[in-house]
């Protein structure tokens, strides 16, 4: 019953749960304020994030995922139960969840996942490829014969993959990337899939875990890559660059307000604005401030974006010519937080000479496409599947 069904979109940042029929019922910073002296959760979710650097020593803020997957089993489960039994209360029938994890995703990370979700209460377990979640949120039909290609950027990584009819076989790509990929730490993998050929139409996902690349058509995943370079990255490159520039210390939401409404890549040449920041000077200890505009950010903001170009252009070599056709006809689609970066379409469109778009909903589409595919899960033929026997249907 679909009001029993529950997707959610597990992220490096936010952890965003929807319901087929009800669209959104949660959105919460995926942080957790401890207190180390008890051992004790205090709060979850916007709570703890606004203790995030104003906490006495004894309080620390965890950040429980890392580029897309659990790094803190124990509080990802805290996470997921509070946020769960906050939009679920029925005690008689337990929900089925399905959750949205990167393309490249291993299995003892999947078993992670599944693992925390069952333990905050679901009877069955599903797990999907971001990719694929972030095509049906967009409102994009990927069961008939017209591929999709989808870039998924997270706050971590970074997903491709080109979907189709037929079983996913996957490759790695790392040569071809190494070098590209050397500051993001991440690799690049590629599945294939033989099956019924169809058109296609390429997307981009960011968020706040991964970048997830695909090429869909068919229910099924053609080609899919997964590139450790997302939102989180932007942030940490523009807090160096300040740091080294200005030698200023700031905090990482100063970096990702500087990343909102002042970074852009130069192929956006209609876009100047500045902003006024406030930190540490790094010369006198003294707090100060100092105007950043747009220009000062070019240098951080095309080091990223050109590793994420690289990755697509290395997946749309790697596209059989019928669904590169129809990407060439449908265009690109970005989707996640980072799609909403000033400039990235443009720049993406000129280095892949196709039409690149934001996704309509390009924060939610992600929650929106997982809570879509527990009832159209038949139709899709790869990045969907029931995982509750991994560790036993309760």
């Amino acid at each position: 019953m679909a009001q029993n069904d529950i997707g959610i979109d597990l992220g490096t940042t936010t952890i965003i749960i929807a319901q087929e029929g009800k669209g959104v019922v949660l959105n919460q910073p995926s942080v957790v304020a401890m207190d180390t002296r008890k051992n004790t959760v205090l709060e979850a979710g916007d709570k703890a994030l606004a203790m995030v650097g104003r906490t006495p020593n004894y309080i620390s803020a965890i950040f429980p995922l890392k580029d897309g997957v659990i790094s803190d089993h124990t509080m990802t489960r805290e996470l997921i139960c509070r946020f769960v039994k906050q939009v679920y209360s029925s005690h008689m029938v337990k929900p089925r969840v399905a959750v949205c994890v990167p393309a490249a995703i291993t299995g003892i990370e999947s078993d992670a996942v599944v693992e925390a979700v069952v333990a905050a209460g679901a009877r069955q377990v599903y797990l999907i490829d971001e990719p694929i979640a972030a095509a049906l949120g967009s409102g994009i039909d990927i069961t008939v014969p017209d591929g999709r290609m989808i870039i998924d950027i997270g706050g971590g990584t970074t997903d491709i993959a080109v979907l189709s009819h037929g079983t996913a076989v996957r490759q790695t790509l790392r040569a071809a990337l190494d070098g590209a990929l050397a500051h993001g730490g991440g690799t690049h993998q590629t599945g294939t899939v033989h099956g019924a050929q169809g058109g296609c139409e390429q997307f981009g996902c960011a968020g706040g875990g991964t970048t997830d690349i695909a090429v869909l058509s068919l229910g099924g995943k053609v080609k899919a890559t997964s590139v450790r370079v997302a939102g989180n990255h932007y942030d940490e490159e523009i807090l160096k660059h300040v740091r080294n520039k200005y030698s200023i210390a700031i905090g990482q939401r100063t970096a990702e307000e500087l990343k909102k409404h002042v970074a852009c890549c130069p192929q956006k040449t209609d876009f100047h604005e500045s902003m006024e920041i406030k930190g540490r000077s790094l010369l006198t200890g003294l707090p100060v401030r100092v105007t950043v505009s747009t220009d000062d950010l070019y240098e951080p903001v095309m080091m990223l974006s050109e590793q994420i170009g690289t990755a697509a252009h290395q997946v749309l070599e790697k596209t059989p010519p019928e669904l590169a056709g129809d990407i060439y006809r449908n265009g690109v689609m970005l989707t996640g937080g980072g799609a909403q970066l000033h400039g990235l379409t443009e720049y993406l469109s000129q280095e892949l000479k196709v039409e690149v778009t934001v996704s309509p909903d390009p924060v939610n589409c992600v929650a929106l496409g997982t809570a879509q595919s527990l009832s159209i899960g038949d139709k899709l033929e790869t990045g969907f599947t029931d995982a509750t026997p991994r560790i036993g249907r309760r």
